[in-house]
């Protein structure tokens, strides 16, 4: 090989090298604009998700704390009563539920150690950005035996 073809030889190395090194930072260009393309339609729904489950979560604990609390009352009171409510009501308040949106049903009761089951239902709204919507239905149920001789 002659001097003139080895230095060319290397002329091409170098062009090779300077190649790689503009195609590196085009590649990075590139993923940083697959990222911004993609971020809105993968992560937000993902981020959306845990805030709206934990929301029904949250749901669900001020739902069970209600009945628990109306239960207890109405084992006190012997059945199902004004107190019952107004205090399956404030509870729901207590936990940012509108009272208004639950559907409470109260049964049973009447003589010592007859059960009494209250029911507390509500259906909630999952809305998941560019994935769907959904109605999830949920309910509390909380049995308790009266307390109250006749």
């Amino acid at each position: 090989m002659s001097a003139r073809q080895a230095a060319r030889r290397g002329h091409r190395n170098l062009k090779g090298v300077f190649a790689r090194v503009f195609a590196r930072k085009h590649q990075r260009g590139l993923a940083t604009v697959e990222m911004i393309l993609v971020m809105p339609f993968v992560v937000l729904p993902v981020l959306f998700s845990i805030f709206v489950f934990g929301r029904i979560y949250h749901t669900r604990l001020v739902l069970d704390g209600a009945a628990a609390a109306g239960a207890r009352v109405a084992a006190v009171d012997g059945g199902p009563g004004p107190n019952v409510y107004a205090r399956i009501e404030q509870s729901l308040s207590d936990g940012g539920i509108d009272p208004s949106r639950a559907t409470i049903t109260v049964t049973g009761g009447g003589g010592w150690n007859e059960p009494i089951d209250v029911t507390v239902e509500i259906t909630e709204r999952a809305d998941i950005p560019y994935l769907a919507s959904w109605q999830i239905p949920l309910k509390a149920e909380m049995i308790t035996r009266s307390e109250v001789v006749p």
